[in-house]
């Protein structure tokens, strides 16, 4: 006769995945961390619920350190909230540790041994570290790896917008969501507040031409300029707001009426070419006679040159500003530093001196 089933019932008992629960983190050398009710420096094995919606029910679960007893120690009724971590002292103290706290009946070896967590059924093995973890350092945890996702919220060229209050009638309205800043200045971060250039007080910007098809200053002091056989280009540094630059060719400049001081200064620009010389910047002062040339900035050989009145000059070496890239370049003399200096893309890349 052949066997007959009318029926198969299979029952299996109900526990959270062991993909939920997890041990994460352990620490089988403690010698000077983290101390248990009675003052003594357990050793302590970190349980994680990595589900981070719904809690996880540790009741019944096991930690062991010997493969050949997966149910060694077992956890009370206990349960983990979504995303949470619980704390067991390996400390050997069970069934007389501290109320309040999680003693397991096993301390853990720093030199390594077996360790796992087990499900309730005594068999599936949520995780161990098999045959054993590795010799461990007195007071420097172990665990699992963790992945990590890095947003940028703010980029280096990120779109950005200034203002420089004359009165604290703004008070903190500005920081609100929604805030109107259309009439601020636009430009791409990033931005920084500077009190101090060599060692003198930064003073307010004399002019600024950003050069958006025209040559007004931008500062509000009136010093505009006059286009002498330049153009504009499209081309503009990315950490600058806009979408124009000037365009000059050997013999354009851009002519602007305006008293500069001779006692401290700092001329600062972005500027691309791949010319190997001629020249950036010139200031020049009548009362000096002789072409009263008081100042150059120069394209020397990719370095730059510069030479104020007395021919006081400083050269960087070693550079390449004629590559074709943008590069920031600033003449600074004066201040409390004094002499002359040059900085080729935030970095100082050359001093000398400067007579007042």
């Amino acid at each position: 006769m052949r066997p007959l089933l009318s029926a198969i019932l299979l029952l299996a008992a109900a526990f959270p995945s062991a993909a939920a629960l997890r041990i994460s983190e352990f620490l089988a050398s403690n010698t000077d961390g983290l101390t248990d009710l009675e003052g003594d420096t357990s050793d302590w094995i970190e349980i994680e619920n990595t589900d981070v919606v719904a809690p996880a029910d540790l009741t019944g679960w096991h930690l062991t350190d010997d493969a050949a007893d997966l149910n060694k120690w077992t956890f009370p009724s206990l349960t983990v909230p979504p995303g949470g971590t619980v704390l067991v002292f390996a400390s050997g103290k069970h069934p007389n540790g501290p109320v309040g706290e999680l003693h397991a009946n096993f301390s853990l070896n720093g030199n390594g041994e077996y360790l796992a967590l087990v499900a309730p059924d005594g068999v599936t093995i949520a995780t161990q570290f098999a045959p054993a973890f590795p010799p461990q350092k007195p007071d420097v945890s172990y665990g699992i790896s963790r992945t990590s996702q890095e947003t940028t919220l703010i980029h280096p060229h990120s779109t950005a917008r200034f203002q420089v209050p004359t009165d604290g009638s703004l008070g903190l309205t500005w920081t609100a969501p929604g805030f109107p800043d259309g009439a601020w200045t636009g430009l791409s971060a990033g931005i920084g507040y500077q009190i101090e250039t060599g060692g003198g007080q930064a003073g307010t910007p004399l002019a600024y031409w950003n050069f958006e098809n025209t040559v007004v200053d931008q500062s509000g002091n009136g010093n505009n300029g006059t286009l002498e056989g330049a153009g504009y280009s499209s081309l503009k540094p990315p950490q600058v707001g806009g979408s124009r630059s000037g365009d000059f060719d050997g013999s354009a400049y851009v002519d602007v009426p305006i008293d500069v001081s001779e006692q401290a200064y700092t001329a600062s620009m972005w500027v691309r070419t791949q010319a190997t010389s001629g020249g950036i910047l010139c200031v020049v002062d009548q009362i000096l006679g002789g072409g009263g040339h008081d100042r150059h900035v120069l394209l020397n050989g990719g370095n730059i040159r510069v030479r104020t009145w007395n021919d006081e000059t400083i050269n960087t070496s070693g550079l390449n500003v004629s590559d074709g890239n943008w590069h920031h370049i600033a003449h600074v003399f004066g201040g409390g530093v004094g002499g002359q200096r040059i900085y080729v893309d935030g970095q100082l890349a050359a001093s000398g001196s400067k007579a007042s």
